[in-house]
């Protein structure tokens, strides 16, 4: 209702008596102010009183007036503005509008009327018409009242008809009598999802599940053959997503009514009763074909223990009967006389309401033999809370029973068997905690005495505290749960040995379920573990050498293709240098990296070192001489806090080794030895000498070989340095681990691979903070000392002893060019070639003026080794000098029987090069 003055009359309007009209007196007049005010009252009026025309608009908008009295004299201009904006306003919104004038003959009254004033007055003011004018005003005011509540009622009507409706979980649908859909509520959108667009004029039955069409349609037949008629008829109906919905419909003929013209059918969704009906008859379907078909016994007795129920499956089963020859009967008949005295106590304290768990009785089956039972019983209440009998389950267990008195009986042959195994038994009595060990156990454990008994917790007490925790947890679990015990723990004896045990065992419950003893056997398992300890240290010591030994090939791997590199930065910076002038600055520079990359040529022979592929010149001398030679060396390479002493093997057998590569042993060696020293003083002690080694005195878990047993001279390095722990001591020869911020990790790395290389051995004592001994050991040989001869190098500008051309094959482009430069410096021809295969037809080209090959090892396409050999099946007497990042003894031994005229290893300088190529050529 949109007219505030009806809603509050129909508020405070009792009986039909409108409540006091609200009138706005709008004058200048003051006289005539007073004489409204005093007959409006007279009459129940509320006055209000205002002298202008805009605050009477203002109060009008606000819709609180039934009736205004506007006297034109207060400007008959205004007034009949204000008339026209009242007659604006909608009719159920419009007061009445009585306007005063002084004459009904002026210009001004007219205007006012035509504006949209209901009616007039004229001064002077004539009483008897003025009432009857506020007369005429009541009665509007009481009309527009009375349409406005109709109004209002009628709409709020609808609203609660609407709102019913439109929320009603329930859906209404007037349907024609062939079935189509004439209108629905929201509700059908809700429970079918289709928009009521949709729905309504669409032949309903289109919807129904096809098994459902015969029924629905037969009860529509019914029920429009019957005027004022009722049907019900639960019926699925398609959802808009495809599935069915279960829908209870009712139904009533309207069909001649006039106002309606339809059949009413209200649905109500019942899918989810249907689905619960559904689940729970499939429940009780299941219940039933479990009760049925348990091979436990599901029974109940009347109060006086009549059985009232039995599952046939089980009752045959166990009995032998079938459930009706029992049905009726009480239990004691199909007990002994002894055996149902009992049960009757037990009967009798079930039914005072005290739980029954597994209780043992023994029955009598049909055939008359003994069945035991076990059963867990409850009393039955009826709705008053009486008792009417008990009801429970049952397993038999006369299996389990014949197996214990088995088990009993079997006790001494166990025993026996587990004395023969060295195996042992123990029994917990867990009301006491008292343990008693068998002989078997006390041999395990330490015990005196054929059998003895003591507490669990002296037993606890010689556990090894680390197995402590999870000995109490197991224990714990297998007394809460009855789970099995299997655990294996260390023992500490009497003595203070260690033994390995592993413990099995379980719980023992008595005939009430109580569990009462916990008892098992014991096994000693220390050999076991000593032997699984010993391999598992082994596989770790193999697994650290793989690792260490897959690390020198890829050090190696590394060094080799770092030299072809380095050939290249030292073949041009020998060239440049020839080129430049000594003392200016660009050939410093150049001298530079010169230096630089000679530097890193040592780095790379220390990774060839340790990947065991260094190059060695193998020679036999005394290890004591080369020490002594190198005293006053090794004095000044470590710290001055630091004391070094050595102590010399008497009679000191030769070894048959690198004198430079022993020599970086000793060097790296002693430098790590003052490094653990730190900037404490200590001292390091040199030693040397001779044993008669066996094969597992030549043990290293730093290499895999095994090294043959004999006589070998050992060097050891002991300092008293901060020592390592075994992560540290793990780690310590891997290339590039250090534990100091400024080490390359590649000083120990070097001494192993050399070791290595020389089929010797290194083994390793250090803890922390007691120092760290190093002791290596190399073969003894009985070999001579050799007169090594070594080429002289030769100069730039030196003439050739002839002219000669060389075919230079390597798939380094570098190489090629500054190896191709270099030698035409020296007077030489020289031929390139990118890899085996073009090298072998370049050389099949042009074999008869080619005087000499230089030939890569390591190329793609052909190696060097296949390349030489096609070579030769050219010209046999071919002379070839081997390069490679490798060293001569590993590169060149695929080339045996070959006649090579020389080897070379990368990365080199052209004058040896140069050299080398001239003692090819003169062979």
């Amino acid at each position: 209702m949109s007219h505030p003055r009806a809603a509050e009359n129909m508020e405070n309007t009792a009986g039909g008596r409108l409540s006091a009209i609200r009138t706005l007196i709008v004058t200048n007049d003051y006289t005539l102010q007073v004489v409204l005010e005093e007959v409006l009252r007279a009459r129940g009026h509320q006055t209000t009183y205002c002298n202008s025309t805009q605050a009477a608009w203002e109060r009008c908008q606000a819709k609180l007036y039934d009736l205004i009295l506007l006297d034109l004299l207060i400007s008959a201009e205004d007034a009949t503005r204000l008339c026209q904006c009242i007659r604006s306003l909608p009719e159920s919104e419009r007061c009445q509008l009585v306007v005063i004038s002084g004459s009904a003959f002026g210009g001004d009254l007219p205007a006012a009327l035509e504006a949209g004033a209901d009616d007039y007055l004229t001064r002077p003011l004539d009483l008897r018409l003025l009432k009857v004018r506020i007369a005429l005003s009541e009665r509007h005011a009481r009309a527009i009242t009375a349409r406005v509540e109709a109004e209002f009622t009628l709409r709020q009507s609808e609203k609660r008809f609407r709102a019913l409706i439109e929320n009603s979980l329930d859906g209404t649908v007037l349907l024609t009598a062939e079935g189509v859909a004439l209108y629905a509520t929201p509700s059908i959108t809700r429970m079918l999802g289709w928009p009521l667009e949709e729905y309504v004029g669409r032949q309903t039955f289109e919807l129904l599940h096809p098994d459902d069409v015969a029924e629905a349609t037969r009860v529509f037949t019914r029920l429009i053959s019957t005027h004022g008629g009722t049907s019900t008829v639960a019926i699925r109906t398609r959802h808009k997503n495809g599935t069915y919905r279960w829908l209870d419909c009712v139904g009533y003929n309207m069909l001649n009514e006039p106002s309606i013209r339809a059949i009413i059918a209200n649905f109500r969704d019942i899918t989810e009763r249907k689905h619960a009906e559904e689940t729970l008859r499939a429940s009780e379907e299941r219940y039933r074909n479990l009760v049925e078909t348990s091979n436990d016994l599901i029974w109940a007795v009347d109060v006086k223990g009549c059985w009232t129920f039995l599952n046939r499956h089980a009752t045959k089963s166990i009995f032998g009967y079938e459930p009706e020859e029992m049905l009726g009967r009480p239990f004691t008949d199909f007990e002994t006389p002894e055996q149902a005295a009992r049960d009757m106590l037990e009967f009798e304290r079930i039914k005072r309401g005290e739980r029954c768990i597994r209780y043992e009785t023994v029955h009598l089956r049909k055939d008359g033999t003994p069945v035991y039972m076990s059963y867990n019983a409850i009393a039955s209440y009826d709705a008053a809370g009486n008792v009417i009998g008990t009801a429970g389950t049952a397993s038999d267990i006369t299996r389990q029973k014949l197996a214990q008195e088995r088990l009993r009986a079997g006790d001494e042959r166990l025993r026996l068997a587990l004395s023969a195994a060295g195996m042992g038994s123990w029994d917990v009595n867990l009301s006491n905690f008292e343990t008693t060990w068998d002989e078997g156990s006390c041999r395990i454990f330490g015990f005196p005495g054929p059998e003895y008994t003591g507490t669990q917790d002296f037993f606890m007490q010689h556990i090894h505290p680390d197995d402590l925790p999870r000995m109490q947890q197991k224990f714990q679990e297998v007394i809460e749960k009855g789970e099995i015990f299997n655990v294996e723990f260390r023992f500490i004896r009497s003595d203070g040995t260690l033994r390995w045990v592993n413990g099995f065992g379980r719980t023992l419950p008595d005939s009430a379920g109580k569990i009462q003893h916990l008892f098992g056997v014991n096994v000693d398992i220390t050999e076991r573990k000593l032997r699984e300890e010993e391999q598992r240290r082994m596989e770790q010591q193999v697994q650290h050498v793989q690792r260490l030994e897959s690390l020198g090939i890829v050090a190696g791997g590394i060094a080799h293709d770092f030299n072809n590199l380095l050939v290249g930065i030292l073949g041009n910076s020998d060239l440049a240098l020839r080129d430049l002038t000594p003392g200016t600055p660009l050939f410093e520079r150049l001298d530079d990296i010169r230096s630089t990359s000679q530097r890193a040529a040592e780095l790379t022979r220390q990774m060839l070192a340790y990947s065991g592929h260094g190059q060695f010149v193998l020679e036999p001398f005394s290890l004591n001489d080369l020490l002594k030679q190198m005293s006053q060396l090794l004095q000044a390479s470590i710290s001055k806090k630091a004391s070094l002493s050595f102590r010399f093997g008497e009679s000191l057998a030769r070894i048959f080794a690198d004198v430079s590569q022993i020599r970086q042993i000793v060097v790296n060696l002693v430098t790590n030895a003052s490094e653990a020293l730190g900037e404490s003083s200590g001292s390091i002690v040199v030693s040397t000498g001779t044993l008669k080694a066996r094969t597992e005195d030549l043990y290293s878990p730093f290499l895999a070989a095994e090294l043959p047993a004999g006589e070998y001279v050992f060097l050891e390095v002991t300092d008293t340095g901060s020592g390592m722990d075994e992560a540290t001591l793990n780690r310590a020869f891997e290339p590039f681990f250090s534990t100091r911020f400024t080490g390359r990790g590649l000083g120990l790395a070097a001494v192993l691979g050399i070791v290595r290389g020389h089929k010797g051995s290194i083994q390793v004592r250090s803890r922390p903070g007691q120092g760290s001994t190093f002791k290596v050991l190399f073969p003894a040989t009985t070999r001579e000392t050799p007169e090594p001869r070594r080429p002289e190098p030769m100069q730039a500008g030196q003439a050739a002893a002839s002219a000669a051309t060389i075919l230079l094959v390597d798939d380094e482009e570098v190489m090629r060019k500054v190896v191709k430069l270099g030698l035409e410096q020296f007077g030489y021809t020289v031929l390139t070639a990118g890899n085996g295969s073009e090298g072998v037809e370049l050389f099949s080209r042009h074999s008869d003026q080619i005087d000499l090959v230089i030939l890569d090892l390591t190329m793609p396409v052909m190696s060097g080794e296949e390349a030489y050999t096609r070579m030769r099946q050219i010209r046999p007497n071919l002379r070839a000098v081997l390069t490679s990042g490798y060293a001569e003894q590993d590169a060149t031994s695929q080339f045996e029987g070959h006649n090579l005229a020389g080897f070379i290893q990368k990365p080199f300088r052209i004058e040896t090069l140069a050299a080398k190529v001239r003692q090819a050529l003169a062979r």
